[in-house]
């Protein structure tokens, strides 16, 4: 049975046209870092088939294109996907990235970049993900994965205040609320457009954070050998005291049959 709007994920409704004005501070500078940090390692040949998991609206998939490899993009977001098509000018398609639309072995690299991971509400269903990036990479193909550190989160979120007003143009305001979900399993962010004083749209987000541990155990018993861990796009030693990022990057061994 098709899903109501009230019965929607809430992924479904949180990544429109209203998700790049609310993260417009995640730019092209940040991007050109993690790609650059990413092609540095991974150890690509120029025309390396590439897939950005969750590619938003391009702004990683663009630099990608731009290290001279064959990337394509792909996200949920039908309005993210058209923003894609003219800033990165790459192969599109709309998925679930936990069905890849795409055959066996069809690429040497997938990156899934910005937290866009956890989305989900069991674990089992999450790390399905890792399963189907298996699939669709050739032998020796790499999986990067760009986390949040849960750890870190989990200490920000009790030193933030419980809401945050971020002014707009035009005299619109954001009203942000974080926390943490009932058994701290998950981050959550509601956020509410206030125009006029009234709440015109709102939005919800909940990301489970998994531990840098729980992402290597499920990365390695589904056929992947880990060959890095950054801590920030530039490069530095992942620290779980101090990096605000897990960005891990795994190798697939064998042949995945």
């Amino acid at each position: 049975m098709a899903e109501t709007p009230q019965s929607q994920p809430w992924y479904h409704a949180a990544f429109g046209e209203d998700y790049l004005a609310r993260y417009a501070h995640r730019d092209d500078a940040e991007a050109a870092h993690a790609v650059a940090l990413l092609t540095a390692n991974a150890g690509l040949a120029t025309g390396a088939a590439v897939l950005d998991l969750c590619c938003g609206a391009g702004r990683h998939l663009a630099h990608l294109g731009r290290a001279g490899l064959a990337a394509v993009g792909g996200d949920l977001s039908e309005k993210l996907l058209a923003v894609a098509k003219v800033n990165a000018g790459r192969p599109l398609a709309r998925l679930d990235m936990r069905h890849l639309p795409f055959a066996a072995e069809s690429f040497d690299l997938v990156a899934n970049f910005f937290t866009a991971f956890g989305y989900f509400h069991g674990d089992a269903e999450n790390f399905a993900v890792f399963a189907e990036v298996h699939r669709v990479l050739r032998p020796g193909g790499c999986f990067a994965l760009d986390f949040l550190n849960a750890e870190a989160v989990r200490r920000q979120l009790a030193e933030m205040p419980p809401e945050e007003v971020m002014e707009c143009d035009g005299g619109d305001a954001w009203v942000i609320s974080r926390g943490l979900s009932a058994d701290g399993r998950r981050a959550e962010k509601h956020q509410w457009l206030l125009r006029g004083g009234r709440c015109v749209r709102s939005f919800q987000e909940s990301v489970r954070l998994f531990s840098p541990a729980e992402i290597d155990a499920a990365l390695e018993s589904r056929g992947f050998a880990i060959t890095h861990r950054w801590g920030n796009y530039a490069g530095d030693a992942f620290d779980a005291e101090a990096s605000s990022r897990y960005f891990v990057m795994a190798r697939k061994e064998g042949s995945g049959e």
